[in-house]
């Protein structure tokens, strides 16, 4: 497993971590975050003012603000996704970012 990008003070440690008592724990790493196995993760998220049970209704979309377009749409691209890859701070979203984008873009025509 690759370590974690970030360098972490030397009072520190690094803990595995199990889910429930008995099952295997693990360590943080970047695969590990990524496949969602490492119990203490954070996501970032974008949210928007809208029913949850409801779909997104096209016409709120388009009137997104025209910058928060163009930031989302850069976040889901593979440039963005790279960036993130390259900054080490935040992991990228994998196949997750594709059908994202492609939705996004639905939307905003």
């Amino acid at each position: 497993m690759a370590p974690l990008v970030v360098a972490l003070p030397a009072e520190v440690r690094v803990v595995a971590l199990a889910v429930r008592e008995g099952d295997a724990a693990v360590l943080p790493s970047r695969e590990s975050l990524v496949a969602h196995r490492y119990p203490l993760a954070r996501a970032a998220r974008a949210y928007v003012n809208a029913a949850p049970e409801k779909p997104l209704d096209p016409k709120m979309a388009r009137q997104l603000d025209p910058g928060v377009a163009e930031f989302l749409r850069y976040v889901l691209s593979p440039e963005g996704q790279d960036a993130s890859a390259a900054d080490g701070r935040y992991l990228p979203l994998g196949s997750e970012a594709t059908p994202q984008l492609a939705r996004l873009k639905s939307l905003l025509r």
